[in-house]
């Protein structure tokens, strides 16, 4: 939100700047009215664009991710001591966001008030109807102005005076004046922090009483008389609302009823703001096309491209459950014999691949995976058209005394997972269910379980990890619905070790038998991400570096703070029971 601030004060500022430098004065009252209320809406709009104009970024991630074959048993978690402590710099966001709808609601309410003025003044005139506009006439208008068809004067004015007032507001009526006042009384109201869009506003008002002044003059009045009749609104009473929000003039006003010349070169000074926009989306509303995401030191090239000897086994899944394995169509019992066939020529280099469509079920592909870990093919690889996701399955059940091994991603070297006797607390298991529709329930930050969408996950995944923060020289917990920590010792060169509080926290991923592919593997690649970018975070915070550029004990620690750790539990409800 800070930057979104920044950035639309930015904007608005160089919008305003190009306006006083080539703009002004320079240009139709047209193209600047055009110009003032448009630029305010760039400001708005550049920085909320996310325009993929950059090259795609390749993100490497590191997998595999670990899948648990056995279902976790989950104990209680100890209760936690109350925080009587208050965390200024939490509560303050939401402090700045009840003062920033304060002042909203008081400036929506005083506009509120003037339009509640401005009809009861109407209400309490005597009006005259024609065919372009109402005159509303009573004794209790100081000074004339309008608002949208109605032009409100007082019964003193009379002959020439009351005729060029008249033609004055009915240009504000005709040139629809009003509609762009209050499109930026809005936005002042809205963006009331930002002072540019104040002095636009302030600028719009002097080009629409420019506009109006011109078609008094252009009408064949004399300069000088109409020049008297402002003078005696100015000094002879007290200001008032022009065209029912405000009045404003300046000595610029009396100058341009007669020194007003637009130059020759008003449409190209007008087209400046061509680049000026070009600009500020390329700075502020582009970002990287999507990116790329490969494995680690994995070559992404055409299937065609490689030998046989290169490639790597593939199964594909079609939606009608039918199995096809390097390109022949077999059962699972057959699959499972060339899968054992596979692993005697390859050992713990076997991967396999698992294509599959879009609307495959999760139960076609457990079956695979558990034709492969009784095989003890367990490196797989899920291959979608905008994504791969390295896995390592767990041994075959019933025979735990598998080793691992295949090759594994470096951060699961250093420690053994026990994976039947594996316990998590309560709080340290972050569930994430998908059912059969792509709906998912999860634990949301409050510690309520509900549905969320897929696009929250990341988030939430990231939350749930990164839970631990420093206050008082302490380390402590941020949320207490989140995962825990565990102070863990790192290596950092070859003769010194830090500490760092390992996060606690479990993944753990429940699909049904009936859940598509398509969404199974957005909800995949949803955690990955959050891994991926809290590495980054961290490493840039550590070592002012990307990850993928760190070597040696710099990446170990990242490794090894930020290890991933996802269990994905069989899908245990038949086909058609999911909700």
């Amino acid at each position: 939100m800070l930057r979104f601030v920044i950035e639309f004060i930015f904007c608005s500022g160089l919008f305003y700047a190009l306006y006083r430098l080539l703009v002004e004065g320079r240009t139709s009252m047209r193209a600047s009215r055009a110009y003032l209320v448009g630029s305010v809406l760039l400001s708005v709009i550049i920085p909320l664009l996310e325009l993929p104009l950059y090259p795609a970024e390749t993100i490497f991630y590191e997998l595999p991710v670990i899948t648990l074959g056995e279902p976790m048993t989950v104990a209680a978690a100890e209760p936690q001591a109350a925080q009587t402590t208050v965390d200024v710099w939490r509560v303050l966001p939401s402090v700045v966001w009840v003062l920033y709808g304060i002042v909203v609601a008081l400036n929506f309410g005083r506009v509120a008030l003037k339009l509640r003025m401005i009809r009861r003044l109407r209400r309490e005139s005597q009006l005259t109807f024609y065919e372009a506009y109402t005159l509303a006439e009573s004794v209790q208008i100081k000074e004339p102005f309008s608002f949208w068809r109605t032009i409100f004067l007082n019964r003193d004015y009379e002959g020439r005076e009351r005729e060029q007032i008249i033609v004055h507001e009915l240009s504000h009526v005709r040139h629809l004046h009003t509609v762009e006042r209050m499109a930026l009384e809005v936005m002042r109201c809205v963006f009331w922090f930002n002072p540019f869009v104040w002095v636009t506003a302030s600028a719009l008002v002097e080009v629409q009483e420019w506009e109006a002044d011109r078609d008094v003059i252009n009408e064949g009045y004399d300069v000088y008389e109409y020049r008297l009749l402002i003078f005696r609104q100015l000094f002879g009473c007290k200001a008032d609302v022009a065209c029912g929000l405000n009045s404003q003039t300046s000595k610029k006003r009396f100058l341009m009823m007669t020194d007003f010349r637009k130059g020759k070169l008003s449409f190209v000074r007008f087209g400046a703001v061509v680049p000026l926009v070009a600009v500020m989306v390329l700075a502020f509303g582009a970002k990287s096309a999507e990116a790329e995401v490969e494995g680690p030191e994995v070559e992404v090239v055409q299937s065609e491209q490689l030998t046989p000897d290169e490639k790597n086994a593939e199964v594909y899944l079609a939606a009608g459950g039918r199995i096809f394995f390097d390109g022949e169509e077999m059962t699972l019992d057959e699959l499972r014999s060339s899968l054992e066939k596979l692993r005697a020529e390859k050992g713990a280099e076997a991967v396999l691949d698992i294509r599959t469509e879009a609307a495959t079920k999760m139960g076609a592909i457990e079956d695979v995976k558990l034709a492969a870990r009784q095989s003890k093919v367990l490196r797989i690889r899920y291959v979608a058209p905008d994504k791969e996701i390295d896995k390592v399955l767990p041994p075959p059940e019933g025979d735990p005394n598998v080793p691992y091994d295949v090759e594994i991603s470096e951060d699961l070297k250093h420690k053994k997972v026990d994976f039947g006797n594996l316990r998590v607390a309560k709080n340290n298991l972050l569930m994430i269910a998908m059912n059969a529709a792509g709906k998912i329930l999860t634990t949301r930050p409050d510690g309520k379980l509900g549905l969320v969408e897929l696009a929250e996950v990341k988030d939430i995944v990231k939350q749930f990890i990164d839970n631990s923060e420093s206050v008082n020289n302490s380390r402590k917990v941020k949320n207490p619905h989140y995962s825990s920590f565990t102070w863990q010792t790192i290596k950092r060169s070859a003769d010194g070790e830090v500490h760092y509080p390992v996060s606690d926290g479990v993944i753990s991923i429940q699909t049904t038998r009936d859940t598509s592919a398509e969404n199974y593997l957005a909800l995949q690649a949803a955690i990955v991400e959050a891994y991926a970018e809290l590495r980054e975070e961290l490493s840039q915070r550590i070592f002012s570096k990307p990850f993928a550029s760190l070597e040696g004990y710099d990446r170990e620690y990242v490794l090894q703070a930020i290890p991933i750790k996802v269990s994905e539990a069989d899908p245990r409800l038949p086909s058609g029971a999911s909700k």
